[in-house]
């Protein structure tokens, strides 16, 4: 039996103990923590936890001894002694074996992936806690320069499937994957991981952790520093100090902060919203905890991108945004996220170009695993058509989160507004492949076919994106932009006045209403809509650079180009 089993092989051992209830009784008695496991339909199954967590942290060589354990109870103690020793025995000689035929040494780990970790506390609605502790592992272990590691979104695709390890690693390009359990009992948490190298595969370490939830970041920490010592990753002294870094919580605001991340991680308008209530409970319950902030200030930076409705001025929003993002900082400011939440808004809001570089860079000096900072980097380095720089910074997004559909569009992205509209075609379509109904994509088609001047393509994607992601101002402008292009003017016009009307309620960007106009070859409004852009602080205005094809018929007007004097675009 082979790594390959996952945990199947402890849950077996765990099967083989079948206690009777008058020994449970006398361990409960005695204060030991006793388990109650429902592994099977048969039979309840009760162990005491040391011997499972012996047997599996021992298990090196060959799981299957430690199964002849029987239900007998006058043999059960010899052969768990004579399963150990043949286990001690085989691990000692796989590493002698290591050594003796020349077999890769554990230092050539240089990528790993974290597998969800398994909620073994039996109520599925504590899921989310079991998903938190695993994002919190990889973040923890991104931290690591020497080590590349992949992204919550692509080890989530994973979460209740039962494919091969050896399938898994080479789908993700690791060397060796991490994988485990999450029981919380209480105020307690137990989570107990093991590593496997791919190739060979073998099971390299063990081990199990148990906490007070108030203390669940120095498990984290612990966690993390042994597999990275188990790697024998390189720490630097910041990584050192960082891996140490760990404070108290109060366990339920850092509950609720978990519940954030998982609404979070929905990438919705309702989950977004929802997230920003739970992380405003976890800052009221911990006023201390940094990334809570943190949380609080990407729900508002991105709340007009995601087309959240009812919402201030843009001014307003990320005003919000930017002081949660400092109190983060100003509590920990050493949190990568926290530094990519304030570049996000020196760019978009800002246009602290400057600012927003020293920010992105620093968050990936502090996390280089990040793909979502270098994704983000990625767009903004579009800004002063660094293109070269964008195309590498997506790719080495897309190396560390290989199932994100959204690092596949943005790649399509980088490639439109550099001007290689068949590429960008060519990459949206493949991710259409993935997920057809994938929110945005037909949308972003749409663009490249106008680009083009395949009107008719271009309005029959912007239909399927509205019929996929709603209504929004932007994919409306948008369309409407389409129309005018293909001469349907009255078309044009019906959706200019229904967005005219909708800007009474909320806000619509005067960025995307201009490129409307300018489907109608209307410039003197479309200059008067970016002028109202220009004073809302519009987060899309700086993407007259990133795409100036949009602006030909107003680069020759001096108002355009006083326009841009203003905007201090970066060279």
């Amino acid at each position: 039996m082979g790594p390959s089993r996952r945990l199947d092989s402890w849950k077996a051992i765990a099967a083989h103990l079948k206690r009777d209830e008058s020994t449970v009784r006398r361990w409960q008695k005695e204060g030991l923590p006793v388990h109650r496991h429902l592994h099977t339909k048969k039979a309840s199954v009760y162990a005491y936890p040391s011997e499972i967590d012996l047997w599996w942290k021992e298990g090196r060589a060959r799981l299957e001894s430690v199964e002849a354990v029987t239900v007998s109870s006058r043999r059960r103690l010899a052969w768990s002694l004579v399963g150990l020793i043949v286990l001690a025995a085989g691990a000692g000689w796989m590493v002698y074996a290591d050594r003796l035929f020349g077999r890769p040494a554990t230092s050539e780990i240089a990528s790993i992936a974290v597998l969800p970790l398994d909620n073994l506390s039996g109520d599925p609605q504590q899921d989310y806690f079991a998903d938190g502790i695993t994002e919190a592992l990889i973040t923890e272990l991104g931290r690591i320069k020497t080590l590349r590691v992949i992204s919550r979104t692509s080890v989530m695709a994973y979460k209740g499937r039962k494919k091969p390890l050896a399938q898994v690693a080479r789908e993700l390009n690791v060397d060796a994957l991490v994988e485990g359990v999450v029981v919380r009992e209480g105020g307690r948490v137990r989570v107990t991981a093991q590593l496997i190298r791919m190739q060979p595969e073998r099971l390299l370490w063990s081990n199990h952790y148990e906490r007070e939830i108030s203390s669940i970041l120095a498990l984290q920490s612990d966690l993390a520093r042994s597999i990275a010592v188990e790697i024998r990753a390189k720490l630097t002294p910041r990584e050192q100090a960082l891996l140490a870094n760990a404070r108290a919580v109060d366990p339920e605001g850092y509950e609720a902060y978990l519940k954030g991340r998982y609404h979070w991680n929905k990438a919705s308008a309702p989950g977004l919203l929802k997230a920003r209530e739970s992380y405003e409970d976890a800052i009221r319950k911990d006023p201390a905890f940094a990334p809570a902030y943190a949380g609080l200030a990407d729900t508002y930076a991105w709340s007009y991108r995601w087309a959240v409705g009812s919402l201030p001025s843009p001014r307003e929003t990320f005003d919000k945004a930017r002081s949660a993002a400092l109190k983060a900082l100003e509590l920990d400011d050493t949190l990568a996220e926290a530094h990519a939440v304030l570049a996000y808004i020196k760019e978009a809001h800002d246009w602290d170009w400057a600012g927003a570089e020293d920010q992105y860079r620093r968050a990936i000096e502090l996390n280089p695993s990040h793909a979502g900072v270098r994704h983000l980097y990625a767009l903004y380095l579009a800004i002063p058509r660094r293109f070269d720089e964008a195309l590498d910074q997506i790719r080495r997004a897309e190396q560390l989160d290989p199932h994100s559909r959204p690092i596949k569009r943005a790649l399509g992205i980088v490639y439109f507004w550099s001007g290689q509209f068949d590429r960008a075609i060519e990459q949206w379509q493949l991710t259409l492949e993935l997920e057809p109904d994938f929110p945005l994509t037909h949308y972003h088609l749409a663009l490249a076919y106008t680009q083009k001047g395949m009107y008719v393509e271009a309005i029959d994607a912007h239909r399927k994106s509205i019929a996929s992601s709603g209504a929004t101002p932007r994919a409306l402008a948008l369309l409407a932009h389409a129309h005018g292009k293909a001469g349907q003017h009255s078309e044009a016009l019906k959706i200019l006045a229904q967005l005219n009307e909708r800007a009474k309620d909320e806000y619509v960007s005067g960025y995307d209403m201009a490129i409307a106009y300018l489907g109608l070859a209307n410039n003197e409004e479309a200059l008067r809509r970016l002028e109202k852009a220009f004073e809302a602080r519009d987060q899309e205005l700086p993407s007259v650079n990133r795409a100036p094809f949009w602006w030909d018929p107003l680069h020759s007007d001096p108002r355009f180009q006083d326009l841009l004097r203003r905007l201090r675009l970066p060279a």
